[in-house]
């Protein structure tokens, strides 16, 4: 049996173990402080002052089209703020001590769940919700709240948001007194938000002084949640808002876990990669089995069609074969074909009608056959959330007054799907369909979930497919309301999870190393993919470099407030990476279709910010652990460029499949980033300047950490192939090799690897 304390105590009710200690109003249930118990303090306190969980019940959505209908409820009812306290009782469970907090306000019963699991240092949180009411109540979202964190004066301390578009190590003094942070990174409704399934969800304020953080985060794989962070008075508030859906009529109750809070007497770094070992607990593994020749892939993603004018060398399949060896040549192993323009739109047609969603059933045959000829691998696009017809079309008149869609005619009616299956699509709280631009997909339901895999393995025995490319996996991200449901109506949003580890699994019957390549790019996803985009990074490019064009994908994405030094670069890396399980693994790219195609802008990277400055980006992705990816067309210009960056990707192994410290080279010049690569004894170091002007740097390399074992060196340039000059000429010493002082040009990246000379 586990050690804890249980007791009660002038209006309190207190629950703790041997380094924590949590209190409670007797009254009404708030979650009043955490003691640290090594420290002596109240780490979190004023928990008085606000209700610990509310929840948001009936009103009406206004929006049934479109995305915003979980945001967009009014007239809802806040149930929490003045809940009463009706008992308490303390269990053994198998995490650890639980403490229950029994609440109820009006027609709502609210236990309030509160775990130690021992020697963690850790709260573990959740809830049970029940409606002892008459008639059909809607709860709409719960919001858990933990007492404001307090670990000295602001001016000593900071916060981190792993993953989020803000810098790493931000003064807590820096942020605005009670305006919501999540506003100010991300704008408050962007799919960015989403924890786990865009981003890990978690905060960290720390104090360096006391080598003392506080972390919490949510972490739920059938509801996503929103954090938000908001300095006041009393201490940071955090709050994750969890998208808890269903209805309820008398009786009916839900459980949801958790909201998670821990305290760490440690460097933040440190706490953080704790918190990377908890996903072990968690059951949440970064794919094991990952293939050899998804370690690092050079994706070229192209369309066929004729939907996007610079895409029209891709008229038909064949075009796209004919360009195989060219596309080889630059340095692209692995083709992504996304469906055939115009399909009309990004949209479900029939899953078995190739002809029509990827060109020629006959040509995708023959591109995967003369690909696997070159050594090439194929992934396919597969569109998850919905159906386009001429209903949806005219219910999208009907919401925005207008509609861009093209090849209108060549829609049904109504699509075969719903009239064969309604059963596989949401539905609004009105019991009308539910849609984004497509009526959306039901990603819980079974039938709809086993014809899916149907498809995946069609593809994989029949056309010899390599892998997929599948699109945003919560891109459907509102409750389905229809009636009688087996799971509850925010049990759809993260399905997607497990509809792929059982495509996973069958695929790999027939063909082991099939490839899962997704662009969501939360932690949740990485036990079920190989393969995640960076667009948790995108906001890097605008925030390192002003866009010269007022329009575009990166002009949209240019934020003053994500603003981010070279010098900050390194320690966001390095926390994004800490904040997801061990062994998840990115594709970087500069251009995608989205990048290029947002809001219909049609900008590559290199009209957005210039020819230089998106060499230079390139060559920061072709620098980093994981893949590359290209859309078709990015090249055009800079084809010798980018096919030595990807050359030399496959000659230095340290440069793909090494590893990789984003922090320990130092450099003396705030405009030049440089991360380390190594592989075996092979070390090669990249070298970024992002300014637009010449610089002398003097670049600082940690050797006693190096597999230096020769007694002299030479150190060479790979992307120029020039050797560097030091002190003594061309040969180095070890010791020399501890500070290469050299000479940037503007925008200027440089490859330097140290080559051994003669024996150790």
């Amino acid at each position: 049996m586990s050690s804890y304390r249980y007791w009660r105590e002038n209006g309190r009710i207190l629950f703790g173990d041997a380094s924590l200690e949590l209190a409670f109003d007797s009254g009404n249930g708030r979650w009043l402080t955490l003691r640290d118990l090594q420290s002596g303090d109240d780490l979190l306190q004023h928990g008085s002052q606000q209700a610990p969980v509310t929840i948001s019940v009936n009103g009406v959505s206004t929006a049934t089209m479109g995305r915003e209908e979980w945001w967009s409820v009014v007239d809802a009812e806040t149930v929490g703020i003045q809940a009463v306290c009706t008992g308490s009782e303390c269990t053994d469970t198998q995490r650890g001590p639980m403490l229950t907090v029994h609440t109820r306000e009006g027609d709502w019963l609210i236990d309030q769940r509160y775990t130690l699991p021992p020697g963690e240092g850790r709260v573990e949180r959740g809830l049970r919700l029940e409606y002892r009411g008459d008639g059909e109540a809607l709860l709409r979202s719960a919001e858990l709240r933990i007492p404001p964190v307090h670990l000295g004066p602001v001016g000593e301390c900071f916060v981190e948001a792993p993953g989020y578009p803000t810098k790493a190590h931000q003064a807590l003094g820096s942020l605005p007194l009670g305006v919501p942070w999540k506003d100010i990174i991300s704008g408050g409704d962007d799919d960015g938000d989403w924890a786990p399934t865009w981003c890990p969800g978690l905060v960290g304020l720390h104090n360096p002084g006391r080598s003392l953080a506080v972390a919490a985060w949510a972490y739920s794989e059938t509801e996503p949640s929103v954090l938000s962070v908001r300095r006041c008075d009393q201490g940071t508030q955090v709050v994750h808002s969890v998208m808890l859906c269903d209805r309820f009529r008398r009786g009916h109750a839900l459980e949801w876990e958790g909201q998670y809070v821990r305290v760490a007497h440690r460097p933040w770094i440190e706490a953080l990669e704790d918190f990377q070992r908890w996903y072990d607990q968690a059951g949440l593994h970064a794919v094991a089995d990952r293939p050899a020749w998804a370690q690092a892939p050079h994706i070229y993603e192209l369309f066929i069609g004729d939907q996007l004018v610079r895409q029209s060398k891709f008229h038909d399949l064949d075009a796209s074969i004919d360009d195989l060896p060219r596309i080889r040549d630059l340095g692209f192993d692995v083709l992504e074909i996304m469906p055939h323009m115009p399909f009309p739109s990004y949209s479900v047609f029939d899953y078995y009608d190739v002809d029509t969603h990827y060109g020629s059933a006959e040509g995708l045959r023959r591109l995967t056959a003369r690909a696997h000829e070159l050594g090439m691998r194929v992934l396919i696009d597969v569109v998850f959330h919905g159906v386009l017809d001429r209903e949806a079309v005219r219910a999208m008149e009907a919401s925005s007054g207008h509609t861009s869609w093209s090849n209108v005619e060549s829609l049904p009616e109504r699509h075969p799907y719903r009239v064969e299956h309604p059963e596989w699509f949401m539905r609004t709280e009105f019991g009308t369909p539910a849609a984004t631009y497509t009526w959306a997909f039901d990603h819980a339901n079974p039938g709809w979930q086993d014809f899916m895999v149907g498809v995946f393995t069609h593809y994989v025995r029949e056309y010899d497919v390599d892998g997929f490319r599948v699109d945003a996996l919560i891109w459907n991200i509102f409750p389905n309301w229809a009636e009688g449901l087996p799971y509850r109506a925010s049990g759809s949003v993260c399905a997607s999870e497990r509809l792929l580890q059982r495509v996973r699994q069958e695929t790999h019957k027939i063909k082991p190393d099939v490839v899962l390549y997704t662009e969501t790019t939360g932690p949740l996803f990485t036990r079920t993919c190989d393969l995640a985009y960076n667009y948790d990074m995108q906001w890097l490019y605008s925030g390192l470099a002003q866009p010269i064009s007022p329009r575009g994908f990166a002009y949209v994405f240019a934020r003053p407030l994500t603003k981010i030094r070279v010098a900050d670069i390194g320690p966001w890396l390095e926390q994004r990476r800490l904040a997801k399980p061990a062994g998840a693994s990115t594709v970087h790219h500069l251009d995608s279709h989205d990048t290029h195609e947002w809001d219909g802008l049609c900008q590559y990277r290199r009209e957005a910010f210039g020819e230089d400055v998106a060499r230079l980006f390139f060559a920061f992705c072709c620098s980093l652990d994981g893949g590359m990816m290209m859309f078709s067309g990015a090249e055009e210009g800079v084809e010798d460029y980018y096919r030595t960056l990807l050359r030399l990707r496959r000659e230095l192994p340290a440069l793909s499949i090494g590893s990789c410290d984003y922090t320990v080279v130092h450099v003396d010049s705030e405009d030049v980033y440089a991360p380390l690569r190594i592989h075996g004894r092979q070390i090669v170091v990249p070298v970024l300047h992002f300014a637009d002007r010449s610089v002398r740097v003097c670049i600082v390399l940690p050797v006693e950490k190096l597999p230096l074992d020769a007694q002299s060196y030479r150190l060479v340039d790979r992307l120029s192939g020039a050797p560097v000059r030091g002190p003594d000429g061309e040969v180095w010493t070890r010791a020399q090799l501890g500070a290469v002082r050299m000479e940037l040009g503007p925008y200027q990246a440089r490859m330097l690897e140290i080559v051994p000379l003669g024996g150790g």
